[in-house]
């Protein structure tokens, strides 16, 4: 829509010869069906007080009018509505009827309202002449002294009876990925855009959800619900009410190119990180409303990664207007299409790239847009009825040209019209078809080359395996584990630079290297043994956020290890003692190796650490020999005591005293 329009002011012969450019008459509401001797109703909003206050002067010294025009009836579809959008100074003008602006009735939003009457063939000239049903452009012109002060250009539907032919298909889409959530550091971060996004696509789809077929990023889903910060949890509640009423397509975790996985032969990690987006969905609770066998493309698609993505059980692709460079040979009039690849037949909708252009650029004034859409629609159906074709059998995709909700006050209002006319269009979500019918319109893919995907699996395997080494220690629950585990897939997405790739590759690694140098034995420590068995105890201190367990060995020469590990959990920011059992060689001052493992004991943390060990465990030997020193000693002096005795007696003897 463009914010001037211009259409032919009036004549005697009722055709244009000129045309002006004039400011955009707001028009806020009508309605767009129209049945036989109804009416047509307008509101529409004139900003300008001094204008306004004109138009609604009862006794005004010129006329103050508002010119309803009805255009023929639009025979060639959607491109016969665009036309008049366009080219609006070639409406030839069917019938019209002028209204006082002083009589016209004002709402209590302040619009001001005029109501006309329908007829088909009367000359009443109340009433506005329609020649049948159909869509018809009409042009709303405000004049002020006769001169043209605001004109818009919108359209009605001038409804019939009941027929037999089918109701057009249409069904509306979004496609939801403003990038990645989860920072290299760990954090999670929403951006204010990220947020907006999910406000108003949850506002989006609270139109008709039942109808909306929708395709988000999981990382991103996950990131907003488990985000933190107030604002995040509150548009996360109202997305998340209105994604449970709609039909969500299959996806990977993030972006990433099928074709390239094919020809990188890693379809089975292709089938991994959809199963990875799987689980994402059912941790938010919409696993009941995935459509696991429906693909949306929203970046080209090749034979390759159709192929592989029929092997993966995907039975229908929906391809947007960006997604579209290498398609060929397909059909725009919303028939069915197939796509033949070695892994099976699969079902193909194309975005209309017209409609998808309206729906790509906010409208000045959504509301007239929004009805623009929709005639084009019911136009389309008119031209298949009149070609002899079924309405039933054709299907619209709505969507913008990236599927993003760029203009969705314009899609809003489209549906609210749409969803008003039962019998000739129908709201439905997308399925996955078992079987696209035979007479199918079959167009082809251009062949892929881009072969990047098996580099950056190889980096994510490899950190995978660096992972995997510190499990024993991390937990199964741990908090790390979890989050490296994320940011691993992340790594493979096509929407990040080199650079990017790298800084979250980088960024796991150091985090792995505090994880393994965490937990050290305590500074200065020197054990003493006070006997020949005893237990040699060593104190660890662990420096991360998280507890972690380790297996810790001894190594002496001077040692026996009784036990050869033994297993500790050390709290998060915390310390702890082990006590390991030993048996002393010899005695004196001596170094003890002390090494930490993974708790499997698979792979060694850190460094070895060599601490001092002082051994008195001999020391019973020396009382002993002290002992059998003293006892001997006893035993001397009792000897020599018993000597000195006896010579006493000898000296004293009678006979030894005689003289001779």
């Amino acid at each position: 829509m463009v914010a001037t329009l211009t259409v032919p002011a009036a004549s005697a012969t009722r055709t244009s010869a000129t045309t002006a450019a004039v400011p955009i008459l707001r028009v806020v509401a009508q309605n767009f069906n129209v049945f036989s001797s109804g009416t047509l109703r307008f509101a529409f909003v004139v900003d300008n007080p001094r204008l306004r206050a004109r138009l609604l002067a009862p006794r005004p010294a010129q006329p103050n009018e508002l010119r309803i025009a009805l255009g023929p009836r639009i025979t060639d579809g959607a491109e016969g509505v665009r036309r008049a959008l366009v080219d609006p100074a070639r409406i030839e003008v069917r019938d019209e009827i002028v209204l006082d602006t002083a009589g016209l009735d004002v709402r209590a939003d302040g619009a001001l309202e005029a109501v006309a009457g329908a007829t088909d063939g009367g000359n009443d000239p109340r009433r506005i002449d329609f020649g049948g049903p159909g869509i018809y452009p009409v042009v709303l012109e405000v004049r002020t002294a006769g001169n043209p002060r605001l004109r818009a250009v919108t359209f009605v539907h001038r409804f019939g009876a009941a027929t037999s032919d089918g109701a057009l298909v249409v069904s509306p889409l979004v496609s939801l990925d403003p990038g990645p959530v989860l920072q290299p550091d760990g954090r999670g971060v929403v951006t204010p855009a990220m947020r907006e996004l999910a406000t108003t696509t949850a506002a989006l789809l609270e139109t008709v959800p039942s109808a909306f077929t929708v395709h988000a990023r999981p990382e991103w889903l996950e990131g907003i619900a488990t985000s933190d910060d107030p604002r995040d949890r509150e548009a996360w509640a109202r997305l998340s009410a209105a994604l449970a009423a709609t039909t969500i397509a299959t996806t990977t975790y993030v972006p990433v190119d099928p074709g390239d996985a094919a020809r990188s032969r890693r379809v089975d990690a292709l089938g991994a990180m959809l199963e990875r987006g799987r689980t994402a969905l059912t941790g938010l609770g919409l696993e009941d409303r995935t459509e696991a066998a429906l693909w949306v493309a929203t970046a080209p698609l090749d034979d390759d990664g159709a192929g592989a993505l029929a092997a993966l059980g995907v039975r229908t692709i929906v391809v947007l207007p960006q997604a579209g460079s290498t398609l060929t040979g397909e059909d725009r009039s919303a028939r069915p299409s197939r796509l033949r690849t070695a892994d099976g037949t699969l079902g193909l909708h194309v975005v209309d790239g017209q409609l998808a252009d309206d729906l790509s650029v906010a409208a000045r004034e959504p509301f007239l847009a929004g009805v623009a859409v929709a005639a084009q629609l019911v136009a389309e159906r008119a031209e298949i009825v009149a070609g002899g074709g079924d309405p039933a059998g054709r299907r619209f995709v709505l969507a913008s040209r990236t599927g993003a909700p760029a203009a969705p006050e314009v899609m809003r209002e489209a549906l609210l019209v749409l969803a008003r006319l039962p019998g000739v269009v129908r709201l439905a979500p997308l399925r996955a078809v078992a079987a696209p019918p035979v007479e199918a319109v079959r167009p082809s893919l251009r062949p892929g080359t881009r072969t990047f995907l098996a580099a950056r699996l190889d980096l994510v395997d490899g950190l995978r395996v660096a992972v995997d080494r510190l499990s024993s220690t991390l937990g199964p629950a741990s908090p790390t584990r979890v989050a490296l585990s994320r940011m691993l897939d992340v790594v493979p997405s096509d929407d990040l630079s080199e650079a990017q790739r790298t800084r979250y590759a980088d960024a796991v690694r150091a985090r792995l290297k505090v994880v393994r140098t965490a937990v050290r034995v305590a500074p200065g420590s020197t054990f003493t043994l006070g006997a020949r068995e005893s237990e040699l105890r060593v104190d660890l201190t662990n420096d991360y956020d998280e507890p972690l367990t380790v297996q810790v060995r001894l190594a002496s020469n001077k040692l026996d290890v009784r036990t050869e590990a033994v297993v500790v959990t050390v709290p998060a920011g915390g310390a702890a003692q082990v006590a390991i059992p030993v048996v002393a060689r010899t005695n004196g001052l001596f170094p003890v190796e002390v090494r930490i493992f993974t708790a499997d004991g698979l792979r060694q943390l850190g460094r070895r650490v060599e601490v001092s060990a002082r051994v008195n465990a001999i020391a019973g030997l020396g009382r002993t020999v002290t002992g059998v020193g003293l006892l001997l000693l006893g035993v001397w002096w009792l000897a020599h005591l018993r000597r000195a005795h006896r010579k006493r007696v000898s000296r004293n003897h009678p006979v030894l005293r005689s003289r001779p």
